[in-house]
């Protein structure tokens, strides 16, 4: 470890390589940290965000180049990984950040309670004595039960016990809890539900310690980056403010840098013209043009191209649906006794792009799975509209078999698949997932979490489909991907049922919100995206959470009564009907397509035309009857 010159500065990278066998993660970069900056990593996965905080943590060090430290730096890393631990309560495992003091005041009771008193007996103690109060280890106790509050923590709970986001909080107080100058933080918000994710946004932007981060969070690094940090082919650059500067500012180094590699090309496509001509090298005006030329090339090959971006293509079905997706009246559904759906009821209309936001644990990928046909309900009615075409991705599923190749996974062992009406080689559809044909050659077992992330959204994309049903598809994912994940959604044209934590990605995608409270309630009548949402939930939530009072007999307010027998015998009927209407419909539809259908003379496909609209609209009026009646 080396000291950094500057008092104000804690790390600094100096021209440092380092790389993995032939691989160049970083080439002569450089790099500094100042006290209480809070900086934010991007950049693709595998370009060097992980190598860098090893390196600042000193479990690497450089192939070349120096890193200099300040003097005395106290370092913590909370790495991305949950502290699910058995047996170990909080309060033990955040002592565990203090193990070496541990040791001292261990040897110091050990010491004084021997009988035995040895000549360097009092010098030894002396020194110990001193040690402990320069630290000030006495308090270590105290600072322990000191952070376990503030994080609102139960200090004998087992870390087996805790849920995501505790996990997170634990892992938290264990790195701050030994006041570190720098704190580095890697991925800090995966896995974690979105109230989570605005709690350690919120007490991290309060810590007075310098921060380093890896995140793909971009609303979680626009409220805390000081400065954003882009890893880009070995080279480590630096933006100033969050990640909604960052972004113009990066798209116009780039046209820079495209026009700047144009004008290159142009010159050298010129002087290789030139010395084609079959100029006399010889000749001494131009032994200078053709040195010139010669470095020229050497530039040419010393450039490394900027990686292509992402192009995430999506499967679309040339099956229409119909009007209505899915209807659910007093949906139940439990696992073991314990109930997870509680009186679902909604209507879903085609088109619709809905995000399922909610606690973890609070049955949002239940429902997922009882739309997608995967699960049987105990009770309650669950109508699927008509020509659905499902593409589902599930966070859950695992690969069976890690030895077969990336290829035959996503194609089912075919070479060619059909993407929207094209054949296509299922090597070059993988590379618009950034697939290498090298790796897509390779087994799955060798793929990191994120590259297998990406090829099961690869292989749920081959589906066709006019529904996709997505459940976590963000995690994982670097930033690029997201983006191009977004902007595969928005031209997609068909519905879509999404759960994700990412509220950057929600406000791009969604237009209506399901949202499951702390009692399991599920509110499906709000049209927006996730900003409108929270904006507007926050009164309805107040509302909710005050206190019982008992209202007025007058009070316009009542609680809305249960149906009556006659009532919930008329929506039963009207149920029934609506699955009469909805088959003739898709009867009807299919004979529209049929080749019997198009050999009818004029009158009477009309004739037939006009029946299947009238009953479109007949099932329509029963929609709305029921939607006054359910609700």
């Amino acid at each position: 470890m080396k000291l950094s010159p500057h008092p104000e500065t804690l790390v600094i990278f100096d021209k440092v390589s380092f790389g993995y066998a032939v691989k160049k993660i970083l080439i002569e970069a450089n790099f500094a940290l100042s006290k209480q900056e809070r900086v934010f990593f991007v950049g693709r996965n595998g370009s060097g965000k992980s190598t860098i905080f090893k390196l600042i943590n000193s479990e690497i060090v450089p192939d070349s180049g120096d890193i200099h430290f300040s003097p005395k730096i106290k370092i913590s890393y909370l790495n991305q990984a949950l502290s699910y631990r058995q047996d170990v309560s909080i309060r033990n495992y955040i002592l565990s950040a203090f193990n070496d003091s541990l040791a001292l005041l261990q040897n110091y009771e050990k010491l004084i309670s021997s009988p035995l008193k040895s000549k360097s007996y009092i010098s030894e103690v002396g020194s110990l004595e001193d040690l402990i109060k320069k630290n000030d280890l006495w308090s270590i106790g105290s600072k322990v039960d000191s952070i376990i509050t503030q994080l609102d923590l139960k200090p004998n709970q087992l870390l087996s016990h805790l849920s995501g986001g505790l996990s997170r909080r634990a892992s938290l107080a264990k790195a701050i809890v030994t006041a570190p100058d720098l704190l580095l933080l890697d991925e800090p918000t995966n896995h974690l539900d979105l109230e989570s994710i605005k709690w350690l946004e919120k007490y991290i932007g309060r810590l007075k310690c310098a921060i380093a981060c890896i995140s793909h969070d971009r609303t979680f690094i626009d409220g805390l980056a000081d400065r954003i940090v882009d890893i880009d082919r070995g080279k480590i650059k630096s933006w100033s403010g969050n990640y909604s500067n960052y972004i113009p500012k990066k798209i116009e180094t780039n046209r820079i840098e495209d026009h700047s590699d144009r004008l290159f090309n142009k010159k050298l496509e010129l002087e290789e013209i030139w010395i084609r001509k079959g100029v006399k090298a010889r000749e001494k005006r131009n032994e200078g043009r053709v040195r010139n030329l010669e470095e020229l090339r050497n530039i040419k090959a010393s450039k490394v191209k900027r990686l292509r971006e992402p192009r995430i293509p999506i499967n679309r079905s040339i099956i229409v649906p119909g009007k209505r997706m899915f209807l659910l009246t007093n949906v139940n559904y439990s696992i073991d006794e314990h109930k997870v759906l509680s009186n679902i009821k909604f209507l879903i209309h085609k088109h619709e792009r809905i995000g399922l936001i909610g606690p973890n644990g609070c049955g949002k990928s239940t429902l997922l799975g009882v739309l997608a046909g995967l699960k049987t309900i105990d009770s309650g009615n669950l109508k699927i509209g008509t020509n659905i075409e499902i593409a589902y991705y599930n966070q859950e599923s695992e690969v069976e078999d890690l030895s077969i190749s990336l290829k035959d996974y996503v194609s089912d062992k075919k070479d060619y698949i059909d993407i929207n009406g094209k054949r296509k080689h299922i090597i070059g559809y993988l590379k618009e997932f950034l697939f290498e044909p090298s790796e897509c050659l390779s087994p799955l077992s060798v793929l990191s979490g994120g590259q297998r992330n990406r090829a099961k959204l690869a292989k749920t994309f081959t589906k066709s489909s006019n529904l996709l049903i997505l459940d976590e598809p963000t995690n994982d994912l670097d930033i690029e991907s997201l983006e191009a994940l977004e902007g595969a959604i928005n031209k997609y044209r068909g519905t879509l049922l999404v759960v994700s934590h990412d509220r950057y990605f929600l406000d791009k995608v969604i237009n209506r919100v399901f949202a499951f409270d702390d009692k399991r309630k599920l509110v499906t009548n709000f049209y927006g995206n996730y900003t409108s949402w929270i904006n507007q939930a926050n009164d309805y939530i107040e509302t909710s959470n005050s206190p019982d009072k008992q209202e007025p007999e007058n009070s316009s307010h009542k609680i809305k009564p249960k149906l009556s027998y006659i009532a919930q015998r008329n929506l039963d009927k009207l149920l029934i009907n609506i699955e009469k209407k909805e088959i003739k419909v898709s009867e009807l539809i299919k004979f529209i397509g049929s080749k019997e259908f198009s050999s009818l003379d004029h009158h009477e496909m009309y004739a037939i035309t006009l029946s299947h609209e009238a009953t479109q609209n007949e099932l329509d009026m029963l929609y709305k009857k029921w939607e006054e009646l359910a609700n």
